[in-house]
């Protein structure tokens, strides 16, 4: 049974049930302190540890852990992140949290949630920084008739509405934040949970694609058929055109996480890529109706 926490300013919420652990966890599960617990794992490469001097936090600790994780003893870690949960006042269950990088305060909240939505956004910034070999782009991702669809664009531009309804339209769910390359210029999955901004009708949210749940295999990694640079204009009319080689090879390259540290590698992968894609500049409305385009797009490209 879970157990909770009354936080300041709200009322008593769910922080899991400790007792659930993933297969090929456990053992690397260690004590921290009387009721806390500490573990590693590594993504793409890059090997982290996590601290929880509350235990209950485990569970949405580990929702929030980058897509493809897996435990590793790292018993040198590139990264250290620490939750502490401190009793505000004597005698309440008023709880602050704190949050640590390498020993430097982060953040501070009241609010479990928000201190665990800000480590999910460390773990995923580093982990796109120094994934080795996966190179990062900011770019959402779908998969259509055995290609890729690659939407690049910064955080705000609206990729995770536009993937979720391409994802609704039929195409496959690959990434709302990241395309992750291999050495051949393919789209690995980056299947974390979809972030759909609120608005003044309804909040924030966050939305599992994986078909059945996290337990589902992954995609196959895909060629790019068709990357679309998209912008967003409220009440227009789609239009697109094909851009050059040139244009499209600067574009993603500024989208690349890491292309300060790996300038070779990023401009091998981004020539085979503009070589072998489609690359097109789109303005387009709502995204239900631009999606149906995009996917129309794919499809007469792909024949062509």
């Amino acid at each position: 049974m879970s157990q909770e926490l009354r936080l300041a300013d709200g009322p008593c919420i769910p922080l899991g049930d400790s007792s659930y652990v993933p297969m090929g966890l456990m053992e690397g599960l260690k004590q921290l302190g009387d009721f806390g617990v500490q573990f590693s794992f590594s993504a793409f490469g890059v090997r982290i540890r996590i601290l929880l001097t509350d235990r209950r936090l485990l569970s949405q600790t580990l929702e929030r852990l980058p897509p493809g994780w897996t435990p590793d003893p790292a018993d040198q870690p590139s990264q250290t992140y620490l939750i502490s949960s401190t009793i505000r006042a004597a005698g309440t269950c008023r709880v602050q949290f704190s949050l640590y990088e390498n020993e430097v305060l982060i953040r501070r909240a009241i609010a479990g949630g928000s201190i665990l939505d800000a480590l999910e956004s460390r773990l995923q910034i580093h982990v796109a920084e120094f994934a080795d070999p996966g190179l990062f782009v900011h770019a959402g991702v779908v998969g259509w008739q055995g290609r890729a669809l690659v939407l690049p664009g910064s955080s705000f531009a609206g990729k995770s509405t536009l993937v979720h309804a391409l994802v609704r339209a039929g195409a496959t769910y690959y990434s709302d934040e990241y395309a992750v390359l291999d050495h051949e210029g393919r789209v690995l999955p980056y299947r974390r949970r979809i972030s759909l901004r609120g608005n003044d009708c309804e909040p924030s949210r966050r939305i599992d694609m994986n078909a059945s749940g996290p337990e589902d295999p992954p995609p196959p990694p895909l060629p790019i058929g068709l990357v679309a640079m998209s912008t967003y204009v409220d009440g227009a009319d789609w239009q697109s055109h094909q851009v050059s080689g040139g244009a499209a090879f600067v574009a993603l390259c500024g989208q690349t996480v890491a292309i300060r540290r790996r300038p070779e590698d990023t401009f091998a992968i981004m020539e085979k890529i503009v070589a072998s894609a489609t690359v097109i500049e789109v303005t387009r409305g709502e995204a239900g109706p631009a999606a149906v385009r995009l996917l129309q797009e794919c499809g007469s490209r792909q024949e062509a």
